[in-house]
């Protein structure tokens, strides 16, 4: 499980999305028990490259002070090697805030807020958390446009005051 979860690791640090395929062998498969005893199959991991563009909209928000936040269901690795190559971020950035990381919305502390309004890069966010984290930009009175590529995009979406 180490050996694959590492190689997971190396997959996503070079910008991979990674998939595990696996099965379980239980005579009857509910919802309590339908992750245990996994049989590993395979991993793959595959490029899904940015838009050809996107580097030079990015220098030009940049150029017009428009800040840019990257807020993605991705593994962390792959959503900071995208930020690099497209510009978001500098080579030497490291900091990425995971969802798992971020506090109840509802008791968010100002340290949070601040910490959250200086991040460029949100990596393993639920749809609810991209919706609240648009929501403390907003708060902090700032204009926010989104845009996204599925369904658990649409609430931060209709949150945004530009899509």
């Amino acid at each position: 499980k180490k050996k694959i979860l590492a190689e997971s690791e190396k997959m996503a640090a070079k910008g991979l999305r990674v998939l595990a395929f696996a099965y379980n062998e239980a005579a009857e498969i509910n919802q309590n028990n339908y992750l245990e005893n996994l049989i590993y199959i395979a991993m793959i991991g595959f490029l899904d490259p940015p838009r050809l563009d996107i580097k030079d909209a990015i220098l030009t928000c940049k150029k017009a002070g428009i800040k840019i936040v990257m807020i993605t269901g991705d593994h962390p690795l792959t959503a900071l090697n995208i930020a690099k190559k497209i510009g978001l971020v500098d080579e030497e950035e490291q900091m990425v805030i995971t969802g798992k990381e971020l506090p109840s919305f509802e008791s968010l502390t100002n340290e949070w807020k601040e910490k959250i309004l200086s991040a460029s890069i949100f990596a393993r966010t639920t749809p609810k958390q991209k919706l609240e984290i648009a929501g403390v930009y907003q708060a902090a009175g700032n204009i926010v446009a989104m845009t996204g590529d599925g369904v658990n995009d649409a609430p931060a979406l209709k949150k945004a005051d530009v899509m």
